[in-house]
């Protein structure tokens, strides 16, 4: 089911750069998952231009999962990402979290706090997901949190 879901909604959202593998339900059995076969390297052996290329596609793949679908792959390690025809291909759908409306939103808003470097709304973002307790002492996280994330910024940009 969960790689069935994965392939009607995310597939199409991702304009032919993500590819999941076909289930086939004639074989399927309850302990026994048959998908087709994808040939293809895993993402982490491929050549760096390739890693370059695929991992802006494998970042908007998890946020459409996290912010519009719901629903996201919760074991993107790097035997279940492969490389296959210029895609990338999601296997192994066994762990798979569901997201309500409210935690979507709620992340939603904290990308947008991320990207605008408002770290005082994304603290209130942090608590209000759940990650940081109702009592955090902002005044104490807020200016090393700051420093960490302008720091990431500051390296992704480059």
């Amino acid at each position: 089911q969960n790689q069935d879901r994965f392939k009607r909604e995310l597939e199409p959202r991702m304009g032919g750069r993500v590819y999941v593998p076909e289930v086939d339900h004639e074989l399927t059995r309850k302990r026994v998952l048959v998908t087709e076969w994808v040939p293809g390297p895993r993402l982490a052996d491929c050549p760096p231009d390739v890693v370059r290329t695929l991992v802006p596609v494998g970042v908007e793949c998890f946020l459409a999962q996290l912010l519009d679908i719901g629903a996201f792959h919760s074991d993107p390690h790097p035997g279940n990402l492969l490389v296959n025809n210029g895609r990338l291909v999601l296997i192994d759908f066994g762990l798979v979290a569901e997201i309500g409306r409210v935690s979507m939103d709620s992340m939603a808003t904290a990308c947008v706090h991320l990207i605008s470097a408002d770290y005082s709304a994304l603290f209130d973002d942090l608590i209000a997901l759940e990650l940081l307790p109702p009592d955090a002492d902002k005044e104490a996280i807020l200016p090393p949190l700051a420093s960490v994330l302008q720091q990431g910024m500051r390296a992704g940009a480059d």
